[in-house]
């Protein structure tokens, strides 16, 4: 099932985010001066969660917002999540069992997040948290081009070569593992991080990295 109030193409974004990472289900948020609201959600469990972040004012959305960065909690109701024990019991309620939040950001600018539900507890695959960072890109790009007018017409083309960026981002991924000798997930981290400091999308930074156009430096990167 999909709820949507944020047009075609965001919703065909929660469609394929849940479909591409495996997820049990998918939504997106917009912040703006201090309120959150859910833009679409697809899939099981994921409207029970953005409901109950709206609800209880807490969750892996608002922490993800707040710092700019993913927040991923693998086993919701265990000992170890201590973060947001009422939405941890509203989700266990529903079947959900992780969850991950990726923020939506364009340049220094942040407005929302992408929840990937999961109903099997566990942390996401490498694969899966790189493909959650473009397809969170992806969202930011739409959003940004409607709210500047652009119809889903125009902003269709993006969607759709933004998903075929997603093999490059994981070919980039292992390159930079294997020359710098670190893990996937500070892999995707540096990636990010260059691609935004050197100006194009996650994307295109990925492409130039697999064909050799750029060498990635690990001095004063640590």
């Amino acid at each position: 099932m999909t709820n949507a109030a944020g047009g075609p193409l965001l919703s065909a974004i929660c469609v394929t985010a849940s479909q591409i990472t495996e997820s049990a289900g998918a939504g997106l948020s917009l912040h703006s001066n201090g309120s959150r609201g859910s833009t679409c959600s697809h899939g099981f469990g994921a409207q029970a969660g953005e409901d109950s972040q709206v609800l209880l004012g807490v969750g892996p959305g608002l922490d993800a917002f707040a710092a700019g960065a993913l927040v991923e909690e693998p086993h919701l109701g265990a000992a170890t999540s201590t973060r947001w024990p009422a939405f941890d019991l509203s989700m266990l309620a529903v079947g959900i069992r992780a969850v991950s939040s990726f923020p939506l950001q364009f340049g220094a600018a942040r407005f929302g997040v992408l929840i990937l539900y999961a109903s099997r507890a566990g942390p996401m695959t490498r694969d899966q948290t790189a493909d959650g960072y473009v397809i969170a890109q992806i969202a930011a790009y739409a959003v940004v081009g409607s709210q500047a007018g652009m119809s889903d017409d125009l902003l269709a083309p993006v969607f759709e070569n933004g998903f075929a960026s997603v093999a490059r981002v994981h070919q980039a991924t292992g390159i930079l593992m294997a020359r710098l000798g670190i893990r996937a997930e500070e892999a995707l981290v540096r990636l990010r991080a260059v691609a935004f400091r050197a100006g194009p999308p996650l994307g295109a930074m990925a492409a130039d990295i697999v064909a050799g156009r750029f060498e990635y430096e690990s001095e004063g990167e640590h």
